[in-house]
């Protein structure tokens, strides 16, 4: 674009796997940028997310001024000094210095990479110890709320056609099974149990980028940077990090959680955060996998259920083959949350 000052020598090439926005590296002769058409329909309040980007960013950068690494990624003003822009045909785009080296994954492969994910992620809230929460603004109202998510469930159950209520019944049925038992941590957020903190709220292993040993070095698409629970973070990250099949994975007995892969990543996020955590959060960080891969794989289900309307799909059962492979994966999490808890519970980092 030339508002980037991208002229028609530039290459551009699509990047990563993301499900919301479309992301490209452009090569602009030695230097590279990562251009990103932000998806506006899911981010509304577009100005009050890279507000919220931009605070995040600055702050690690302020704090980490003698880092010969990067800490974190950069955002790229427009030639008008913009943060982000609009073009003619009302799509908006972003633009972040590109990192070298740099790689990420869509499912680890070792457990060393877990273990440089959960650094990777720990030392993210390291990094933003002391940033006051409230300073940012909440531009996903309710994201990881499951009595938020299951009301969106039973609006898309009235409405949906009748051919894929039938297709996903069985995972209809388990919703309606195992709901209220899992709404222990909406109710210990509600009641302030649990500290709020500046939470990525989307830390899934493709959202740690790698330099070109494999270790981590930040994290990376800060959209969903919000006040929120590290719970709800831990889980998330190991929905997919603890997780050797892909997220939509077709044969389902592959879907099962790797003790191993939970242990790396859980030894690398506490030697991060061991300074700072709650006595509650630790010892609760075991039913947080189930906890969120449920609320994950119910996204998915209502999104089917109202004809793929959030998520990008590459056909029509796409999203409910997902769903059936995250409510695999959350019962699994399930069977092992005692042996999860007994590593924690004799962890010393």
């Amino acid at each position: 674009m030339s508002a980037y000052g991208l002229g028609p020598g530039a290459s551009t090439v699509p990047l990563g796997s993301g499900h919301i926005h479309r992301t490209f590296k452009v090569d602009i002769g030695p230097k590279a940028l990562i251009l990103q058409q932000i998806n506006h329909k899911v981010f509304p309040a577009i100005d009050l997310l890279m507000e919220n980007i931009c605070k995040v960013t600055s702050y690690i950068h302020q704090r980490s001024s003698n880092s010969v690494r990067p800490v974190t990624i950069q955002v790229v003003p427009s030639l008008q000094g913009l943060t982000h822009l609009q073009d003619d045909e009302g799509n908006w785009w972003r633009a972040f210095e590109y990192i070298g080296g740099s790689h990420t994954v869509d499912v680890p492969h070792d457990t060393s990479l877990a273990y440089e994910a959960g650094k990777t992620l720990g030392g993210f809230y390291r990094a933003l110890e002391g940033f006051e929460p409230r300073e940012l603004h909440v531009v996903l109202p309710h994201f990881h709320e499951l009595a938020y998510r299951l009301d969106q469930f039973q609006q898309s159950l009235k409405a949906a056609q009748t051919k894929r209520r039938k297709n996903a019944s069985e995972l209809i049925c388990l919703v309606e099974s195992k709901a209220e038992s899992l709404l222990w941590l909406d109710q210990w957020i509600a009641h302030g149990r649990l500290p709020q903190r500046v939470v990525h709220n989307d830390p899934k292993i493709n959202n740690v980028l790698f330099d070109e040993n494999h270790i981590g070095i930040c994290m990376i698409d800060l959209d969903t940077v919000m006040p929120g629970c590290m719970l709800h973070d831990f889980g998330d990250a190991l929905r997919t990090t603890a997780n050797p099949a892909a997220e939509d994975e077709l044969d389902i007995s592959r879907v099962v959680p790797s003790l191993p892969l939970f242990k790396a990543y859980t030894q690398g996020f506490l030697l991060q955060t061991q300074s700072l955590i709650s006595q509650l959060e630790l010892e609760n960080l075991h039913r947080a996998p189930a906890f969120l891969t449920f609320v994950i794989a119910l996204r998915f289900l209502t999104d089917y259920l109202n004809n793929d309307i959030y998520y990008r799909t590459q056909h029509p059962e796409h999203n409910l083959q997902r769903a059936r492979a995250q409510f695999a994966l959350y019962q699994g999490f399930e069977r092992i949350e005692d042996e999860m808890r007994m590593f924690i519970a004799n962890l010393r980092v």
